[in-house]
């Protein structure tokens, strides 16, 4: 298992790598992802840049961003890149997003 570590963001590249080779096309998925303000802003791009062309087995992507996920955002990217997702985004205390 490949695991890249930066600041608190471990990801599991052999976790995801078998989540998506397991989505059926026939069954399209609601997936959520939180991301904190922790170094790292570059996972959580390539992150929603996949999940973006996949759209044949997703059906809809929620993404809830702390302040200080934005501010190490526009800093480690140097752009506010992730307004222009195709995905619902939602406010960090909103307790009727569907997932609450």
């Amino acid at each position: 298992m490949t695991r890249i570590w930066q600041g608190d963001f471990l990801l599991h590249h052999y976790y995801l790598a078998n989540f998506v080779s397991s989505m059926s096309e026939n069954q399209k998925h609601k997936i959520v992802v939180a991301i904190t303000g922790a170094s790292g802003a570059i996972y959580a791009k390539v992150l929603l840049e996949k999940l973006a062309v996949m759209n044949t087995q997703v059906e809809k992507v929620g993404v809830v961003m702390s302040d200080n996920a934005k501010h190490i955002w526009e800093s480690e990217i140097g752009d506010r890149s992730f307004e222009k997702f195709p995905f619902t985004f939602y406010q960090k205390m909103d307790f009727n997003a569907p997932f609450a």
